[in-house]
């Protein structure tokens, strides 16, 4: 799931990436580079190898979403979701459009995000800095974390995994800076319809916010426009997308 929005102000002045990764980047091919107006990145070699046709057309969907109108990514169970949202972070990284991500997801899908991570990027140029925030003997450490990834807008803080359970105890704690660049609420049938999750995750700052959901898209319709919370200087409009190999269908 993926829900976009319009640039704050504070974000206004920062140059769009030309999408290059280096001087000695391989030439692109059709379908490698992501446009959403003026602004360009591109999937990285690595990645561009193993996506298929069809994740591909994902990436560009969630690249032109997190620009613009909004929308949620629902692929069906087993099509690379997570896989997509990865080589779209990878691109908005390494193109100098996001420095802080944040990814808040069921605390049982942490260690899996994290080493997807590693499994598709690691030990190649395009390696992402990911820190995961789970409990530990010194809860200190997850707040002092938090409190440094909204204040600062430093490329080390390219990626942040945190638990929904996390969010709902330290949330407040992202509330205290400039916010994250995005967003991304994993797995968003997490959140319900109301209560403390809700609430925390429309709490976090954020210019930016996308999303998924595993579920099959049938019969719930109705609850997609909530789980697409809107958040703080975020103006969403949501945006049903439910897609697999022969067939497209977009809900507005």
């Amino acid at each position: 799931m993926a829900v976009g929005a319009t640039l704050a102000e504070s974000d206004a002045d920062a140059p769009p990436g030309d999408g290059v990764h280096g001087a000695g980047a391989a030439p692109e091919v059709p379908g490698q580079r992501l446009v959403a107006g003026t602004r360009t990145a591109r999937i990285c070699e690595p990645l561009w190898q193993v996506l298929k046709p069809m994740q591909v057309d994902g990436v560009h969907w969630l690249f032109a979403a997190v620009h613009g109108g909004g929308g949620i990514l629902a692929d069906d169970p087993g099509l690379g979701k997570t896989l997509q949202l990865i080589a779209l972070l990878e691109a908005l990284v390494s193109a100098g459009l996001e420095h802080r991500v944040l990814i808040v997801t069921p605390s049982n899908l942490l260690a899996n995000w994290s080493s997807e991570f590693r499994k598709w990027l690691g030990g190649t140029p395009h390696e992402l800095n990911v820190s995961l925030l789970k409990r530990a003997a010194a809860q200190l450490s997850i707040v002092d974390r938090l409190a440094l990834l909204v204040r600062t807008r430093a490329p080390r803080h390219d990626i942040t995994l945190l638990s929904y359970e996390g969010l709902e105890r330290h949330g407040r704690y992202l509330c205290a800076g400039a916010g994250v660049d995005l967003l991304i609420a994993d797995e968003a049938h997490a959140l319900g319809h109301t209560g403390v999750r809700q609430r925390a995750l429309r709490a976090v700052p954020a210019l930016r916010a996308a999303g998924r959901r595993g579920a099959h898209t049938r019969s719930c319709r109705g609850r997609w426009f909530v789980c697409s919370v809107p958040l703080k200087r975020t103006h969403a409009r949501a945006l049903l997308v439910s897609r697999d190999r022969t067939d497209r269908q977009y809900v507005s």
